[in-house]
């Protein structure tokens, strides 16, 4: 093994080992988003997920079907139509027959689930402001960038 090589290996170690203690701020990070995520939720009768899945619904290029909102997240079929069940039972959104297609269905927000998401959102931007307050923007661009590159990069490990 060349000197090259061997302070190639010790400088891959020192990459791993430090990707691995990101890993676990990460799962942190995770963890306390959550939390904060059903916090803020508390009281507005969804959960964070159905939070999730009923903003997906809310997007500008609605109505569409609940197998699009699953590829649109990365979920399956079966998982959203779960969500989108309770979200329909506590009339968040509503089902409406699809022109060009006859057995699916398109999934609109209701004027219900509009109300609440802008409750939720402006909890979410309170809580935002809060977290952000100390940081610097540089600082959070460069992370979020960062963030991107790792996420664009599993994506193309698990291809």
């Amino acid at each position: 093994m060349t000197p090259n090589q061997a302070g190639n290996k010790t400088t891959n170690k020192a990459r791993d080992k430090a990707f691995g203690h990101l890993l676990e701020e990460c799962t942190a990070i995770d963890r306390q988003v959550n939390a904060a995520v059903r916090t803020l939720t508390r009281s507005s009768g969804v959960t964070g997920p159905q939070w999730g899945i009923l903003g997906v619904f809310a997007g500008p290029e609605g109505p569409f079907s609940v197998a699009e909102a699953a590829r649109r997240i990365g979920q399956t079929r079966q998982s959203v139509q779960g969500v989108a069940d309770l979200l329909a039972e506590k009339a968040l959104i509503e089902f409406r027959p699809d022109p060009n297609h006859r057995r699916t269905k398109l999934v609109s927000v209701t004027d219900r689930g509009s109300a609440l998401l802008q409750k939720l959102r402006a909890r979410q931007t309170q809580w935002t402001r809060q977290v952000a307050q100390g940081l610097k923007t540089d600082d959070v661009e460069t992370a979020l960038q960062f963030a991107r590159n790792i996420r664009a990069h599993l994506a193309n490990q698990s291809r």
